[in-house]
């Protein structure tokens, strides 16, 4: 993925029979331009594995995505508490 125009990250996670690689682009990048371009990455890779193996790009968003997290802070001493939005 190393080389796509406007990417900022490349992030990865592997476990047995499975691995998940994030790309995030710079804001601004229109998503379709930037799934086009992840995708004629992934052709390329498809040609380079056993045949075994599945490649595939999830959707838009997925459950992994879109997660915000942050603190609420009171300016009095209280209880903090972290909450998740998706």
């Amino acid at each position: 993925m190393r080389g796509l125009p406007r990417l900022t990250q490349v992030r990865s996670v592997s476990k047995a029979g499975l691995s998940v690689v994030t790309v995030i682009f710079a804001d601004g990048v229109d998503t379709y331009f930037a799934r086009q371009r992840v995708l004629e990455r992934l052709i390329e890779a498809r040609e380079q594995v056993p045949g075994n193996v599945q490649i595939s790009m999830g959707p838009v968003s997925t459950a992994m995505g879109e997660i915000y997290q942050y603190t609420l802070v009171r300016s009095r001493p209280g209880r903090r508490r972290t909450k998740r939005r998706s």
